[in-house]
């Protein structure tokens, strides 16, 4: 994760972007909950909430470090920098498992509840053990990375990640009611953008740039959002779609 000295650096608008997005998402999925009681959608939720928190705290960083009320490279500089992304990054991949989890319910689905709980609860005990943020200026960018001993259930985290995608992409590709595949293979790419740029390009600030990543982030919220509501203008969409696919084949 990186920490730009410049206020309105674009990746900070991008950071924006995803807290709004994030924030219109979270209602519509309360929403939906208080229509369905349906106990997945609090599992989004739980994981729509951390993005808003997780990039609220960036964008303060940005403004106290810019402000110059924050001191980089200072103690409270690493515990404010990383904290709510790394602790909060095994509530929301378990959160996330959960969801696709107990949306679809496979076979023993109590021991596959309590596997991403389990992950979730070692990493936290490990933050508040071994926690210590490790940061690095480069080029005005203060850039932090998980401590040694955190990295493990940190990559664990990432793998953990994948699971949802994995999940809901197998089902829309095996399942022929239109809507479902739609909203199953819809989700599983929005999972899939996520656990990607989010729990392992962003959480340790691999390439590409920051900017780019951020707004994958937000194009991958998005997916994810299209394929928990699937709207009738997106499923018109990819009807049309389809349709003009099959009639170029046909051609051929």
């Amino acid at each position: 994760m990186m920490v730009s000295t410049m206020y309105f650096h674009p990746h900070v608008i991008a950071d924006f972007i995803i807290i709004a997005l994030s924030l219109l998402i979270t209602i519509e999925i309360w929403r939906n909950y208080k229509m369905s009681h349906h106990r997945a959608s609090i599992m989004l939720l739980v994981f729509m909430i951390w993005f808003v928190v997780a990039y609220s705290e960036q964008v303060a960083v940005v403004f106290l470090t810019r402000s110059e009320i924050l001191e980089s490279g200072s103690q409270i500089h690493r515990m404010m920098t990383g904290t709510c992304f790394t602790v909060g990054a095994g509530v929301a991949a378990a959160a996330a498992t959960l969801f696709a989890i107990l949306t679809l319910k496979p076979r023993h689905m109590k021991f596959f509840c309590a596997l991403p709980v389990a992950v979730a609860v070692v990493h936290f005990l490990l933050w508040a053990i071994f926690g210590e943020i490790q940061l690095q200026e480069i080029r005005g960018l203060a850039e932090w990375v998980p401590s040694s001993p955190l990295k493990g259930s940190t990559i664990v985290i990432a793998i953990m990640a994948f699971v949802p995608a994995i999940l809901f992409l197998v089902y829309g590709m095996s399942i022929h009611t239109f809507r479902q595949k739609v909203s199953g293979i819809t989700l599983g790419a929005g999972f899939l953008i996520l656990a990607f740029f989010v729990f392992v390009s962003d959480n340790f600030s691999l390439a590409p740039s920051i900017l780019y990543r951020r707004i994958c982030i937000a194009a991958g919220i998005f997916t994810m959002y299209l394929g928990f509501i699937t709207p009738k203008w997106y499923l018109n969409l990819v009807k049309k779609g389809e349709l003009a696919i099959k009639a170029e084949l046909k051609k051929e």
